[in-house]
């Protein structure tokens, strides 16, 4: 059995890190063809700091449900 199940040859899963992700998910919003195929929602242009926000809540919220 392979005990090694959330990574592979080209991908690792990890838990997300608001420093750095922050600043990708920002990038990624400047993209409008990739926020109109994300959602039906209107696009939102959220800042570095919204974004990092948003992640240290969701991280918060997720080690509570454990």
């Amino acid at each position: 059995m392979n005990h090694d199940l959330l990574s592979g040859e080209k991908v690792r899963l990890v838990a997300p890190n608001p420093e750095g992700d922050a600043e990708l998910f920002a990038r990624w919003a400047r993209d409008s063809e990739y926020l109109r195929l994300l959602d039906f929602d209107p696009a939102r242009q959220w800042s570095i700091k919204k974004y990092k926000e948003w992640l240290e809540k969701d991280l918060v919220e997720t080690e509570k449900k454990r």
